[in-house]
């Protein structure tokens, strides 16, 4: 995440807005990753199971992970070619 921050400030200093956007926004990705990882373990926790092993809490982060990183590639992808942008 510090690095994704560094090359944000990097690229806003050489008045790169494009790469800058890009960079902090990898960075917010990485920073809303814990978040995603609470919610992938609350089902487990809700059942009242306790405190998982080290296999399912590895499946749940790496769930929670992989969520984030989806997300935010989703986000990152662009305009859609042939659909008209959105109004901001």
């Amino acid at each position: 995440m510090l690095l994704s921050i560094v090359m944000g400030a990097d690229a806003i200093r050489r008045h790169n807005f494009v790469a800058h956007g890009a960079w902090m926004t990898r960075a917010y990705a990485i920073a809303m990753g814990a978040g995603t990882q609470v919610l992938t373990r609350l089902p487990w926790l809700w059942r009242g199971r306790g405190q998982p092993g080290e296999p399912p809490r590895a499946l749940m982060m790496g769930a929670g992970g992989g969520i984030t990183l989806g997300s935010a590639a989703w986000a990152g992808r662009g305009p859609v070619p042939g659909r008209p942008p959105l109004a901001r």
